[in-house]
């Protein structure tokens, strides 16, 4: 049930009926009569409002892919960062170079499965959203922290021993 507060405005006769919350869903002319004045519009919720909100479900769904998309590039971006410092490790005569190319290959390809899995769980949202029984699962969020976790214990452990 919509709670409706009625305002009237009485320089150019315009009532407005407004949401509790102050966002204006109706308004309307008022007709001056003997009873007094009377309220033309009447509230009515109709198929634009549902479609409205598919059209912000599925926009928030493509922010999210978007999101999904700036992980996965940024995790294989600084995974080429840290197989070239491997590379210019090696080079230099240093050590420790061929776990830093291991550590910045398993980031890329850590990266490679974030935007595999974001644009898999982008297309089932979609549909979900599209059937109107949308159902929210962590599974690929998991997947992904479970992998940044791993790869970091990888890290700690590579900064630790390799010096």
């Amino acid at each position: 049930m919509v709670h409706v507060r009625i305002r009237q405005s009485r320089r150019n006769g315009v009532r407005f009926a407004k949401e509790e919350r102050g966002v204006i869903l109706a308004s309307s002319r008022i007709r001056a009569s003997r009873s007094g004045c009377l309220l033309h519009a009447l509230w009515m919720k109709s198929e634009n409002d549902n479609r409205a909100t598919e059209v912000r479900e599925h926009l928030a769904n493509e922010r999210t892919l978007l999101s999904w998309v700036r992980t996965g590039l940024g995790l294989i971006s600084f995974g080429i960062v840290v197989e070239r410092a491997g590379t210019l490790a090696l080079a230099s005569g240093g050590g420790g170079g061929n776990a830093s190319r291991f550590l910045g290959l398993v980031m890329a390809l850590l990266g490679c499965l974030t935007l595999v899995l974001g644009t898999q769980q982008f297309l089932r949202n979609r549909r979900q959203i599209s059937e109107g029984q949308f159902v929210s699962t962590a599974r690929t969020y998991l997947v992904i922290v479970a992998g940044g976790l791993v790869l970091g214990s990888m890290f700690v452990i590579y900064v630790l021993f390799a010096g």
